[in-house]
């Protein structure tokens, strides 16, 4: 019978190069994971457009808007989409739920979405102010139900915020 002695603390060098290898293929698969997985885009800013280079211009100046003011032609429609911050796509599900609705086009879901926003962002300023007005930065329920009691516009929310 052979006899093995052990050492205490010291790693023999066969279990060395195991964990060794061990660390190896996990960096590996973490590189692997990563190139498979990137990391999250920053998310985008819609006050800040991009700007675009003009063409043909020497002068190197830069375009702002999507078009210009006196151009005839419409809005480009991933300016539109790009400034938009509810996600267009989920309105436009919630537009087909309707039985009636066969299809809808991206640019009426565009529109809803847009529509949809500037009523929130009425209802949340509003808020707001009546929290700010009883010096509180927390909107609770009473400052929206006040909001809606203010704005004539706002009565059809009659049943939902009494």
């Amino acid at each position: 019978m052979k006899k093995t002695t052990k050492t205490c603390g010291a790693p023999s060098p066969a279990s060395r190069r195991k964990k060794e290898r061990r660390r190896r293929t996990a960096v590996a698969k973490n590189a692997e994971r990563a190139k498979r997985h990137p990391p999250p885009r920053p998310p985008h800013n819609p006050s800040l457009p991009k700007e675009k280079k003009k063409r043909g211009s020497s002068a190197g100046g830069t375009v702002t808007s999507p078009s210009s003011p006196n151009s005839s032609s419409p809005p480009n429609k991933k300016y539109a989409v790009k400034n938009l911050t509810l996600p267009f796509r989920a309105v436009k599900r919630i537009m087909k739920i309707d039985e009636d609705v066969a299809t809808v086009q991206n640019e009426a879901a565009i529109l809803v979405t847009h529509a949809a926003e500037l009523f929130l962002k009425k209802m949340a300023k509003d808020s707001h102010q009546n929290a700010k007005s009883r010096a509180r930065n927390t909107i609770r329920y009473e400052d929206v139900a006040e909001a809606r009691v203010n704005c004539d516009a706002m009565g059809f929310l009659d049943t939902l915020i009494p």
